[in-house]
């Protein structure tokens, strides 16, 4: 799990990003403002089941987050009793940005998303600062965005998480302590999602500042 200087480094960040975010700002592609987009999750996790979402409703979800062809879709309800049992199986974790896409929708209040832009925004601050833990494996080659890919490559051969099963767990733990810690400005919905958008938001910027360094 991260340390408290971690929580509170990109704590720090999320909240000074978040001074910047209206409900009514657009998020990401443009589909949602963020102020919809916590709504959407909770439209779509209605649909949900006790073993998770039809593969209809994954196609939806998954067709929203850029992946077209995911397969896989039996793997959920392993993965759902995995995460309760806090062990992930390479299985689950060799597909996180897919799946944890899945997960986040099913419960937005404990599950977030883990992607390439993620891994990127959490593995810079933890550098930056110097706080001593460790970084999120994320494959750069599995990024589909040049910029953030690049900027990826800069923490291979640093002190990483064992695989990104043991990362997603923890990375989880993160933006739950965030939100705990610090206020959601502006009217966002006080939902601990919000945290996430902002720390995948982040991203571009972020990679922007390793290509000028380059």
């Amino acid at each position: 799990m991260y340390s408290k200087k971690t929580v509170g480094i990109i704590g720090k960040q999320v909240s000074d990003y978040l001074f910047k975010i209206q409900p009514d700002t657009l998020y990401w592609k443009g589909k949602h403002t963020w102020g919809k987009m916590v709504d959407f999750r909770k439209d779509l996790g209605l649909k949900k089941s006790k073993s998770g979402f039809s593969e209809n409703d994954q196609s939806c979800i998954l067709k929203w987050g850029g992946i077209n062809r995911f397969t896989h879709f039996e793997l959920m309800e392993g993965g759902l009793k995995e995460l309760s049992d806090n062990n992930l199986s390479f299985n689950t974790y060799s597909r996180i940005s897919s799946l944890s896409k899945l997960f986040s929708f099913y419960n937005p209040n404990k599950f977030f998303i883990l992607d390439a832009r993620v891994a990127l925004t959490v593995n810079h601050l933890i550098c930056k600062e110097n706080s001593g833990d460790l970084y999120i494996p994320f494959n750069p080659k599995k990024s589909k965005g040049k910029k953030v890919k690049s900027a990826l490559e800069s923490f291979q051969g640093e002190a990483m998480f064992d695989d990104l099963g043991q990362a997603y767990l923890a990375y989880n733990s993160l933006v739950l302590s965030i939100f705990q810690n610090i206020s959601i400005p502006n009217g966002l919905p006080k939902k601990p999602e919000i945290i996430e958008m902002a720390i995948f938001s982040m991203a571009e910027r972020i990679s922007e500042s390793y290509l000028k360094s380059k």
